[in-house]
């Protein structure tokens, strides 16, 4: 849990950074090709944290809508850098 909770904030660990870091690791380990078992099985293994693949499944699929509005909202704006940046974490994030 170290991992999640190192920051130094003065409001830590309510500031958020430990939520934030815990996402960040799942989209890192889905997007360097690990499916939702797969996450699920290192989360265990790695911290001792016991999650359902199928709600690490639901988070996954949650990310990818979130990720297409902001690059719908990036191709209305004239923003297509972010939109082409966002396009690739979604394939990346989709496998």
């Amino acid at each position: 849990f170290k991992a999640f909770l190192n920051c130094r904030c003065k409001t830590n660990p309510l500031c958020g950074c430990a939520e934030r870091k815990f996402a960040a690791e799942i989209l890192e380990l889905r997007m360097s090709g690990m499916n939702h078992r797969d996450i699920s099985e290192f989360l265990l293994d790695e911290y001792g944290i016991d999650l359902f693949p199928t709600d690490i499944l639901s988070y996954l699929e949650e990310s990818v809508h979130l990720l297409e509005a902001v690059k719908d909202v990036s191709t209305i704006e004239g923003k297509e850098k972010l939109a082409a940046k966002t396009a690739e974490v979604i394939g990346k994030i989709e496998g």
